[in-house]
């Protein structure tokens, strides 16, 4: 029997069984729990670390920004990889981390070292290339959808002062205070009201300060609110994008009511439940925080969390995408087919006067 879910603008979705065997086969969604206090850094999570940071210089050079700085800041900066980074390449004097949990102890001075010595040996003996993820059986460039070129800085990261986090702050970001000349977000602005971190990002960076964001995009179809295992929304592809909140929750309490507390809270954590930017919205807000657009680069059909590719749906469904922008479009007109084949945005702002 054919199931179909009526939205508030009369629109009908047929749910497929089919979509849902394919969410299943291109699993790769990991649990979303933070790692405790006792897990030290792995190999394979520095390496992805470091792919990170050299995509992030990269693109700033490409942007004629400066890829060196007095103070950083990295927000939600985790274990402190990326700030000790910083430091090590002698591209920060000092380099900060806030943090809401204290991940500290999963990296000590002396295992980032150690593991910061053990990548340079790899790539200096020829083995880099697996350090790119085969070594461990994925491929980091896929995920991302960013390919290093040979020219790029993740073949040249090297130790080339301490690698100290000069101060570890556990507390809200804003609850700090301080003066800063570069201030970062690895794929944490999600966990934000983008305005309200704005603001604050705007107020810690001097004149002609740069900040930078690696974004989880809300519009492609396994964004953070689908990444763990127990979201069932296999059936009705782009569900959280294509329907109205009040509709999402309609849905899951019909089709699944055992699930439906636990995705309307993951909905609702998106931004704090502020909106889901696109592009053009992230750029506008920073504007009106004195944040002008240096760049921003889209990173299109690749995601750590599932194998789908818009041609493996059309392979289901040859109009699904066209179907999904019509239901978008009851309430969200300016998103476009773009949006649903983005799956991280790269931007950077500096700070105006």
């Amino acid at each position: 029997m054919t199931e179909i879910f009526t939205t508030s603008f009369g629109r009908d979705i047929v749910l497929k069984r089919e979509f849902e065997a394919l969410f299943s086969e291109n699993d790769r969604r990991g649990d979303t729990t933070a790692p405790s206090g006792a897990e030290m850094m792995s190999f394979s999570g520095f390496c992805k670390d470091v792919f990170e940071h050299g995509m992030m210089l990269d693109f700033l050079a490409s942007l004629g920004a400066p890829t060196r700085w007095g103070a950083a800041l990295d927000i939600g900066g985790a274990e402190g990889a990326m700030a000790r980074l910083l430091k090590a390449e002698a591209r920060a004097e000092r380099s900060d981390v806030v943090e809401a949990v204290d991940f500290s102890r999963n990296l000590s001075s002396q295992h980032f070292s150690e593991l910061l010595g053990n990548f340079t040996r790899e790539v200096d003996e020829g083995r880099g290339g697996e350090l790119l993820g085969s070594r461990w059986g994925y491929d980091t460039q896929g995920y991302f959808g960013y390919y290093v070129s040979e020219g790029g800085h993740f073949w040249d990261v090297r130790q080339r002062g301490d690698c100290d986090v000069d101060t570890y702050l556990v507390r809200s970001v804003y609850d700090i205070d301080g003066s800063y000349d570069f201030i970062t977000a690895h794929l944490a602005l999600d966990y934000f009201d983008v305005d309200r971190l704005y603001s604050k990002v705007s107020s810690l960076l001097v004149k002609g300060g740069v900040f930078y964001v690696l974004i989880p995009y809300w519009w492609w179809i396994v964004n953070t609110v689908v990444m763990v295992r127990d979201i069932p929304l296999g059936r009705m592809p782009f569900a959280c994008q294509r329907l109205t909140r009040e509709d999402l929750r309609r849905f899951l309490e019909t089709h699944h009511p055992d699930s439906a507390a636990r995705v309307m809270e993951r909905y609702d954590y998106f931004h704090r439940g502020t909106g889901h930017p696109v592009v053009d919205d992230y750029v506008e807000k920073a504007r009106k925080a004195g944040l002008a657009v240096l760049g921003t680069r889209r990173l299109l059909n690749g995601h750590f969390n599932t194998t789908l590719t818009p041609r493996k749906l059309d392979q289901v469904d040859p109009t699904l995408f066209e179907d999904v922008l019509a239901d978008i479009h009851q309430f969200r007109p300016d998103v476009h087919s773009l949006d649903l084949q983005t799956t991280f945005v790269m931007a950077a702002f500096i700070k105006e006067a």
